[in-house]
């Protein structure tokens, strides 16, 4: 008897078959023809492959980015380690079967582009180079506040000194004032009201 393991690593034709046509639908659009089955499974795999080629050709965007994926490939793998690593055919397939997504997003991306100066106009971008000259102004601001709270204090101290001169003064008029009415009725001028 086989063990639970060996039936597990063997793969029956018709799911494989199954699954070359899921493949078939991602890379073509539509299932294929009856007469098409009927192929050898290697004569599909090659016009899947070939399929695959013809997108790639066509759609620029997906060549620069494997061109890209396969110049830094080796750091991506590096990180994640190799048994985690999917083929670049599974990898293709991924990137097929996203490929709504993946423009969906690149749509997004573009409005946000372009929807970029209203949300930071270039008048903001100035704002960092200007910080200078605002520290500039905070420091003069500063020394301009401090020398009018001491101008406010040497006015409330002159204000209160001026009116304590007033007070002395008002007070001293009034004695001599009161100093006067007792000299004149001792001398009996009386004043006329």
């Amino acid at each position: 008897m086989e063990s639970s393991s060996n039936n597990k690593a063997i793969i029956p034709l018709d799911d494989l078959e199954k699954r070359v046509s899921e493949l078939e639908f991602a890379v073509r659009g539509t299932i294929s023809k009856e007469d098409d089955t009927k192929n050898p499974l290697n004569d599909r795999l090659v016009k899947i492959t070939q399929n695959l080629a013809n997108i790639q050709s066509q759609y620029e965007p997906i060549a620069q980015f494997l061109k890209q994926y396969t110049a830094s490939s080796s750091l991506i793998n590096s990180a994640g380690g190799d048994e985690f690593t999917l083929s670049d055919s599974a990898k293709l397939e991924v990137i097929l079967a996203c490929e709504d997504s993946l423009k969906n997003t690149s749509e997004y991306l573009k409005t946000i582009s372009e929807l970029q100066k209203f949300v930071n106009p270039e008048s903001l971008q100035t704002v960092p180079k200007l910080f200078g000259q605002l520290k500039q102004i905070e420091v003069t601001n500063l020394d301009q506040k401090a020398l009018t709270s001491q101008v406010c204090e040497n006015l409330a101290h002159q204000i209160t000194s001026y009116n304590t001169i007033i007070d002395l003064l008002s007070k001293k008029f009034i004695y001599w004032d009161q100093l006067l009415q007792i000299w004149e009725e001792r001398l009996g001028i009386v004043k006329s009201s």
